[in-house]
């Protein structure tokens, strides 16, 4: 009745007697050879003896031993996937004990094995009567259970039949609703998000729970929208205790008054907000519509330098994810780390995971967060000069359906998109491209929040072709940014840079550069204050092997080059940075991180300990392990050992 195998402890509890009492029987077994011993019990020599004495057992039997052996195993807890096998053989259609069992299988499975905890769902589904009350809350179960597992399609398919076929009750009518809107919402569906949720609302009927549920999701569908501003009304009206929900539309609400703070460029309402918001928010809860406002913080965080804070903030965001299974957004850590990992100047490790982000968008249909990761990959490509790629990756971008929600960092592409059209088409018409931002710039706020050298760029490039009105303008806007959110030196040092540009002050210039709290930035400031220096008739080599350093350190090898150009002309003999120096294969074409990784391989480290210890994620470290096996022409961890080994004797 177990399987193959047996453990004696657990056969003890089966048949109600000690370990002792069956010593004698195990023995008599044994010696037939039928089974043999193992450390733990026993096991049969034959699978098609065992199948054959099974068979011989009466079916009614069976399924009793099978519900006995399922509810031991789903008492010991952490063996739910055993317990739901034996379960599922113990349950005959109608069998409404045996169902209530697999629910709590599901249920406990849903988080760690979503794909087993989807084909149990289906199956209790399909054992229960049509006129089983809990028929409805069942379908419910396995709706969220295929939308855990990332069936997204097959959950969406059997919440609306189950919706069409009529006379389901409120709440698990409700929770159906929600679940599709939470489908249509990360696929760019925000309308359609939107109407399913305020048909909750319409209705009679449903838990407080779930309306406030409702609620979370019409906010979060109007913040999706083509003017998100729409979502502060009824934001405001939850906050003023005028519409119900309970915690969780509080949530809700002060999650989407932290995202208008943010584009209204009051920094810490925004993150005072967002933080209430996730203190709100009931961790045991799966709510019929989630929110996770780490995904929010974590951009806010990275923006103003808080890198590592944003980092264990993902982490947070992950593993709530994980623990409710939530896989439809599992894109979206994976995407926000990229930028983390971008702004900090890793860019190896932000191609892995904005590449990991999109592979696992594009299993789910999803399109939330694939224009951010997009964005991110043509940032990296422009920094290493390959300007086909960035173009491409921009192109890939502008097709997908963007909103302010969906793609956080919005007015960021507009600007990476004005650098990729630079880089092919010269400022001109780069400045050209920004024309709506340089227009109406407390439109576009969070550009200058969250890309720190931007707004330095969009004056320095009005600049060269001779607009310097639109460049007085950017100046005056950060300006008054800078002033509203003087304790984020981040901004203040925006500010500083684009004013030092505009008017050729060297002392703000250096001054900017130091207090950058994101290496490109900082290293476009020296760079910035070295051509001053030059033009005035200063000694620029200092300021100019600053940023060289940093540019090498980042690996943004077009940026390095310009600046080594720069040093040629100062008479300093041409220095190859560390990146250029590097040859393409062998251990000396191995960055820092890489040889890091390889260290710990050899070792015998699985990849999830190694991202751990080196707090990378799990997709960092395989994209690097692929770059090891690359440059060194291995295929294997055995010859990644052999190799580290031999280098390691003298």
């Amino acid at each position: 009745m177990f399987g193959d195998e047996v453990a004696v402890d657990d056969l003890a509890d089966v048949l109600g007697t000690s370990v002792g009492t069956l010593l004698s029987s195990l023995g008599e077994v044994t010696a037939t050879g039928v089974m043999v011993s193992t450390s733990d019990g026993v096991v049969f020599r034959d699978e098609r003896e065992r199948q054959g004495i099974y068979e011989d057992i009466p079916e009614p039997v069976r399924r009793g031993l099978h519900r006995q052996i399922g509810r031991l195993l789903l008492e010991r807890g952490g063996a739910a996937a055993a317990a739901a096998g034996h379960l599922t053989l113990a349950t005959r259609s109608g069998d409404r004990s045996a169902l209530h069992d697999l629910d709590r299988v599901i249920d406990e499975l849903r988080p760690r094995a979503p794909d087993t905890a989807a084909v149990v769902a289906t199956q209790a589904l399909d054992l229960t009567e049509p006129a089983d009350p809990s028929r409805y809350d069942r379908t419910v179960r396995a709706v969220e259970a295929h939308l855990a597992a990332r069936r997204l399609d097959e959950g969406v398919d059997l919440a609306r039949r189950a919706l069409a076929g009529g006379q389901v009750p409120a709440d698990p009518a409700a929770r159906l609703r929600l679940a599709v809107a939470s489908v249509q919402l990360v696929r760019g569906e925000a309308a359609s998000a939107r109407a399913e949720a305020e048909a909750v609302l319409a209705g009679r009927g449903g838990s407080d729970l779930t309306r406030g549920d409702a609620e979370v999701a019409r906010l979060v569908a109007l913040l999706s929208g083509a003017d998100f501003r729409l979502a502060r009304a009824p934001a405001d009206a939850i906050l003023a205790g005028e519409a119900g929900g309970g915690g969780e539309a509080l949530a809700g609400a002060l999650y989407v008054m932290g995202f208008i703070a943010w584009a209204d460029a009051r920094v810490a309402d925004a993150l005072g907000f967002v933080r209430a918001a996730m203190a709100r928010i009931d961790p045991a809860r799966r709510a019929a519509f989630p929110i996770y406002p780490r995904l929010v913080l974590a951009p806010m965080l990275t923006a103003v330098g808080e890198f590592e804070a944003a980092h264990v903030c993902l982490e947070g965001a992950r593993a709530r994810i994980d623990d409710h299974g939530a896989g439809m957004w599992a894109d979206g850590p994976l995407v926000a780390r990229a930028r983390n990992h971008f702004a900090a100047g890793r860019l190896d490790a932000a191609v892995a995971d904005a590449e990991a982000g999109l592979a696992v968008a594009a299993a789910l249909g999803t399109q939330f967060f694939a224009p951010r990761a997009q964005a991110t990959l043509a940032e990296v490509a422009l920094l290493r000069g390959d300007v086909a790629e960035a173009e491409r990756r921009m192109a890939e971008a502008q097709c997908l359906p963007t909103s302010p929600t969906a793609s956080f960092g919005a007015d960021t592409m507009t600007w990476v998109g004005a650098r990729v059209v630079e880089a092919a088409a010269g400022p001109e018409a780069a400045v050209d491209s920004l024309a709506r931002v340089y227009d109406n710039l407390s439109e576009h706020r969070r550009l200058f929040l969250e890309t720190p050298a931007a707004a330095a760029w969009m004056a320095r490039t009005a600049t060269a072709v001779g607009r310097h009105q639109q460049a007085e303008t950017v100046v005056r806007f950060v300006d008054q940014l800078a002033v509203d959110n003087r304790e984020f030196e981040g901004i203040v040092a925006s500010a500083v840079h684009a004013r030092g540009v505009l008017e050729h002050d060297v002392h703000a210039l250096e001054q900017a550069a130091l207090a950058h709290r994101h290496p490109w930035a900082r290293a476009s400031a020296w760079e910035d204050a070295g051509r001053e220096l030059d033009l005035g008739g200063g000694s620029s080599t200092d300021a100019f092997e600053r940023a060289l350093s940093i540019y090498e350190e980042i690996g943004a090898e077009c940026d390095a080059s310009r600046v080594r150009a720069c040093l040629r002309e100062l008479g300093v003999r041409h220095r190859h940075g560390r990146q250029a120096d590097r040859p393409v294969s062998g251990w000396s074409s191995l960055t820092d991180t890489e040889l890091v990784v390889a260290g710990h391989v050899a070792e015998g480290l699985t990849n999830v300990v190694v991202a751990r210890r080196m707090y990378l994620s799990r997709h960092t470290v395989d994209f690097h392990l692929r770059q090891i096996f690359r440059k060194l022409d291995i295929h294997s961890r055995v010859e990644l050992t052999r190799l580290t080994l031999a280098r390691a004797v003298p």
